[in-house]
């Protein structure tokens, strides 16, 4: 199984600035991940909460049935160390994506949570999602070799 786990305001993606989200919902972002795992004989389990210690809640309680992680923190990915810590203490492959390419907006957004996932993949809109799903299932085939 797969985890996909988004921070705060991914819920309502469609309605946040179309120059930087493209104009998709979370759940047109969630069918098609489903449609490509199902293909591939993998599960998603698909989770968005808008509170930092429900998504730590949530991977920890998660971390012995997911085979690899895809996560959006969105916001916390600039202050969460409480999930650094989390992404810290699991023991499987985690990509972190961002729909836009954050660092292009400033110097202000330092990346907490990209130091403890095995790669980052930013700015490609809800491609973002589907190439880091690529990524990991090659990760998992392989048997963890990166």
């Amino acid at each position: 199984m797969i985890l996909v786990v988004n921070g705060p305001n991914i819920n309502l993606l469609e309605k946040r600035d179309r120059d930087l989200y493209g104009g998709i919902s979370a759940g047109e972002i969630k069918n098609e991940l489903e449609a490509r795992a199902a293909e591939d004989n993998f599960d998603i389990e698909w989770k968005q909460s808008n509170s930092e210690g429900m998504l730590v809640d949530f991977l920890q309680k998660n971390r012995h049935k997911a085979q690899g992680i895809i996560i959006n923190p969105a916001a916390y990915s600039h202050t969460s160390i409480a999930l650094l810590d989390c992404f810290k203490m699991l023991d499987i492959p985690i990509i972190e994506v961002h729909l836009s390419n954050p660092a292009a907006r400033g110097n202000e957004r330092e990346f907490l949570t990209a130091a403890a996932a095995d790669g980052v993949i930013m700015g490609f809109g809800a491609e973002s999602y589907l190439l880091a799903y690529q990524e990991l299932k090659r990760i998992i085939r392989s048997g963890g070799e990166q």
